[in-house]
């Protein structure tokens, strides 16, 4: 009976011992999450339009989406965190979100017809800011215009415009009388007119 009894504790320590030996090589625990056969892939627009998530088999490559399009913004690419996922290379093994990078496109601003300025060169479609007038020896600035005829003046950039802009400097010459009095300033007022009297007498010759 002893006999027995011994021979089948030792029997279910053997049987305990290899079961714990099995669980050791066996690499599968319950801490860790099952492979996937089939993962979905969401895309993140941030706001624009939609685009409806897929299913594909796990370490397969997806095909590249339509690109984004939004006003005033251009489209960098589809991201993981902070990586430019490819299409060409790149594999799904996880449920994964896409989402679409758009960076502020820059439009540059060309100034016509006088180079003395302060007004910025370039603007995106979130900027907004009033134009600054320059200055030309001899010319009174009136205002910049959008058209070479100088009929549409401009005295701003509103928040919401897009494209590359030329703008074209409208001025009017000072008169040369004008100019004799501005410049003069610390000339006696008998003196301005003496030259005034001489420079309309050799006008009229």
């Amino acid at each position: 009976m002893r006999k027995r009894l011994l021979l089948l504790i030792i029997t279910l320590l053997c049987f305990s011992v290899c079961l714990v030996l099995a669980s050791c090589d066996n690499p599968n625990t319950d801490d860790e999450k099952p492979r996937k056969e089939i993962v979905t892939v969401n895309f993140d627009t941030m706001g624009n339009g939609e685009i409806e998530s897929i299913q594909v088999k796990n370490g397969e490559k997806i095909a590249k989406p339509q690109d984004i399009e939004k006003l005033g913004y251009t489209f960098e690419g589809w991201y993981v965190n902070d990586k430019k996922w490819s299409f060409d290379s790149d594999t799904v093994t996880d449920d994964i979100t896409l989402k679409a990078k758009l960076t502020l496109t820059a439009y540059t601003i060309e100034y016509v017809g006088l180079a003395d300025h302060t007004n910025p060169t370039t603007y995106t479609i979130e900027d907004e800011f009033e134009l600054i007038n320059g200055s030309q020896e001899d010319y009174d600035f009136l205002c910049w215009c959008e058209d070479e005829a100088l009929t549409k003046p401009v005295y701003k950039i509103e928040k919401g415009t897009q494209g590359n802009l030329k703008l074209y400097a409208k001025m009017e010459y000072l008169p040369l009388e004008y100019n004799l009095i501005d410049v003069s300033r610390n000339c006696v007022p008998e003196k301005i007119k003496e030259i005034t009297a001489d420079i309309r007498g050799a006008n009229s010759k």
